[in-house]
């Protein structure tokens, strides 16, 4: 007879939204996170027999992201995970794994007459912090990621000498667009370090070296910003770039008896190339 078992499982609440509002007198300060709780562990009761006593409703995972996010505050959305999976873990003896994911929405203060306004935010667009908390009795492992940074330089850039055969179409050239939709991951070496400020430092070094790279492939260009990223940065392990080429592709002007001379480019989202590299430190 055929025998069935359910090899695993696990539960949570997923996109648990929510805006912090901190007040420090009349200067505000603003978070928008996505929080995700998932929860493995010993629940197999109530798949197999209904039976619920082990089981923290998913609503009540909700209320806890809210809870803890007013009692607690947020220098970092790393610190906040680390909260969150270390109370389930606590709380809950049939655990045997936390996974929390946060995405980090940013607001920026508005400039008004020339000054930060103090409580007025605009969307800065598409870029999001986020983060993932993997947590086990055993250790706890934090993943940080930038996702859609969208990023774009109109020289230094060349892509040519590639291989071809009799499908090649593409022509060599020395100066193009180089444009990304930048997602990057990174692991840490200790959990107790500043997170914030390592974000942002990282984040600076990878646009100083896209922007400055004399770019011979965008293969290239992503090597040479990890590798500044893991040299400038004992506290990473490892980071892992996704770059997709954002084409933008030189309109032909020749039916018009025009020259284009690298100025008007049509831009395309599809097809795209997705170049893709992870870097570690030794």
């Amino acid at each position: 007879m055929m025998t069935i078992k359910l090899s695993h499982n696990s539960y949570g609440k997923s996109d648990v939204r929510l805006v912090k509002v901190t007040r420090n007198g009349q200067e505000h300060h603003m978070q928008e996170l996505t929080v995700k709780v998932i929860l493995s562990g010993n629940f197999s009761d109530t798949y197999l027999t209904g039976d619920n006593r082990a089981v923290l409703p998913t609503d009540t995972i909700k209320n806890t992201v809210y809870v803890l996010a007013k009692d607690h505050p947020i220098p970092s959305i790393e610190e906040f995970g680390v909260d969150l999976s270390r109370h389930f873990q606590e709380r809950l003896a049939n655990v045997d794994e936390v996974y929390v994911d946060i995405v980090e929405t940013s607001w920026q203060r508005m400039v008004i007459a020339g000054k930060l306004h103090p409580y007025a935010f605009t969307g800065t667009n598409t870029e999001k912090n986020c983060c993932t908390i993997t947590r086990t009795a055993a250790a706890v492992k934090i993943q940080s990621s930038i996702r859609d940074l969208l990023i774009l330089k109109t020289s230094g850039s060349g892509f040519s000498q590639f291989l071809q055969d009799e499908y090649t179409t593409l022509k060599e050239t020395d100066d193009r667009l180089l444009g990304t939709n930048l997602l990057v991951q990174w692991h840490y070496k200790q959990d107790n370090v500043n997170f914030a400020a390592l974000r942002t430092q990282l984040r600076q070094i990878l646009l100083e070296i896209f922007a400055t790279h004399p770019s011979n492939s965008l293969q290239n260009t992503l090597y040479e910003m990890g590798k500044a990223a893991l040299e400038k940065m004992p506290n990473l392990a490892d980071i892992h770039l996704f770059m997709p080429n954002k084409h933008n592709l030189l309109v032909d002007f020749s039916p018009f008896h025009l020259e284009n001379p690298n100025q008007i480019f049509m831009p395309i989202d599809e097809p795209f190339g997705m170049i893709e590299g992870r870097l570690e430190a030794e």
